[in-house]
């Protein structure tokens, strides 16, 4: 008899965890979500006149305010003395390429000069 109601009593414990609601997937909470967002918000018919006006006023305050941005980002036209052609020259002087290699090679004090075999006994 111990054996039957054990088989009894597990079918009623699977039937109730069955009855459990599932756990919301990914999906169905965002939908709930986003169904929630829109409940919650109002129209623009909604609102009062006072806050259409406070509305409209920081519209304009923040348009006026990327106008300035964008006109203060434009560069400055260059002049013509400025400008060049070629910015190769400014960059080697920047690292210093416009100025002769220093004198660091043992043959830079013959430089011009005739090379000879030295004899056997001098070196």
């Amino acid at each position: 008899m111990a054996f039957l109601d054990f088989i009894r009593n597990r079918q009623q414990v699977s039937q109730e965890q069955t009855t459990e609601p599932k756990p919301e997937t990914a999906r169905e909470m965002y939908a709930r979500e986003a169904t929630q967002e829109q409940a919650s918000q109002r129209s623009v018919n909604e609102l009062n006149q006072a806050d259409k006006a406070e509305a409209k006023e920081l519209g304009s305050r923040v348009d006026k305010a990327v106008e300035q941005i964008r006109s203060n980002d434009r560069p400055a036209a260059p002049s013509q003395s400025d400008s060049t052609a070629n910015p190769e020259p400014m960059r080697q002087n920047m690292v210093n390429q416009d100025k002769e290699a220093p004198e660091l090679s043992p043959t830079s004090a013959q430089r011009g000069t005739i090379a000879r075999p030295t004899p056997s006994w001098e070196r």
